[in-house]
């Protein structure tokens, strides 16, 4: 999704891989959503909540704001802070990923 979203606004990313974790191996952890600008500040404690793996969720499609601060990026002719706006599950610990689904986001 965040691949196509800059695609969509001519720029062109390299190739990235990550890893697909299901939520049942996620444990000790909290979701975060880091606002789209302001990236790398302190985290306001609004912007952290516990992770409850079976209310754990994948996002359909990048956030609105965040499309927007990709679009005031690139007309500057910016990249980078590819998940600002997107929450992120942090965990304290480790996961095995040697059987795990690696997804490169370019497709």
């Amino acid at each position: 999704m965040v691949h196509r979203a800059w695609l969509d606004l001519d720029v062109e990313l390299p190739s990235q891989c990550w890893y697909q974790i299901p939520a049942e191996l996620v444990h000790d952890a909290v979701t975060y959503s880091p606002p789209e600008e302001g990236v790398g500040d302190t985290a306001d404690p609004a912007q952290v909540a516990l992770f409850d793996p079976r209310t754990g969720f994948a996002l359909d499609a990048v956030p609105v704001d965040t499309l927007a601060h990709y679009r005031r990026l690139a007309t500057r002719g910016l990249r980078g802070a590819w998940f600002a706006g997107v929450p992120h599950v942090l965990m304290r610990g480790s996961i095995d990923t040697t059987e795990l689904t690696t997804i490169d986001w370019a497709g």
